[in-house]
């Protein structure tokens, strides 16, 4: 599994990123809704990305 790197920038908007095999970063930007979500799951998790991120494999 890739590591998945995020910045929470606000409550409402959150910057997520990886790097593939071949170092190409891959950015996502989560804004109001789903970066509530995102911080309120991984505040449940305990902290654990790849739980929050394989709860919302379809926003990533």
């Amino acid at each position: 599994m890739k590591t998945l790197h995020y910045t929470i920038v606000s409550e409402e908007m959150v910057w997520l990123w990886y790097y593939d095999e071949l170092r190409a970063k891959h950015f996502k930007e989560l804004l109001d809704y789903d970066a509530r979500t995102f911080i309120k799951e991984l505040n449940a998790s305990g902290g654990e990305v790849p739980a929050v991120a394989e709860r919302q494999k379809q926003t990533y």
